[in-house]
């Protein structure tokens, strides 16, 4: 429970109206922070149009304030992208709630590993990552000098029963 009001978490269509416009913000906001023309680190709608796939959005009380999307590296580990919390909505729980339903999502889909890389001017998202039980690894796309990669051992971590207590709550 937020100080702002109830979050949750679901898999939506990522075609809806709400993933367009939370899309659309990030993309405009990394756009701005790395100056550049494209702001979608690779990612293409289609990417979770496929099986063991999901785009997740979160809400408040109905509103629309956030979303990550699971998406497919391999057989057995998943990757972590479009995180996005709406600015007025940062540090209430969002970004938290939906990696909570991705680890949950990856461990229904069959997923041992995930995996997820943020740009190097995002300290504060890698700082979440962090507390979040993910661990840095060497990057694995893009260049070196401009990212940030982590990874989580999600099925080890549930059956030894590490996983925080939100994460446990939500499976």
């Amino acid at each position: 429970m937020s100080a702002i009001g109830t979050i949750s978490v679901q898999a939506e269509d990522i075609r809806s109206e709400d993933a367009t416009a939370l899309l659309d913000e990030l993309t405009e906001e990394l756009k701005g922070l790395y100056e550049s023309t494209d702001g979608k680190a690779g990612f293409e709608l289609s990417d979770v149009e496929q099986p063991r796939t999901a785009f997740i959005v979160a809400r408040i009380d109905g509103y629309a304030v956030g979303c990550g999307a699971l998406r497919k590296m391999d057989d057995k580990t998943a990757e972590v992208k479009r995180m996005y919390t709406r600015p007025e909505y940062r540090r209430s729980g969002v970004a938290w709630a939906i990696l909570s339903e991705a680890d949950r999502l990856a461990l229904e889909f069959g997923y041992d590993v995930i995996k997820l890389q943020t740009g190097y001017k995002q300290l504060g998202a890698a700082k979440l990552y962090e507390r979040f039980g993910y661990f840095r690894i060497p990057h694995y796309s893009g260049k070196a000098d401009f990212v940030l990669a982590f990874q989580k051992n999600v099925r080890e971590l549930y059956e030894k029963g590490q996983l925080n207590s939100l994460e446990k709550a939500a499976l």
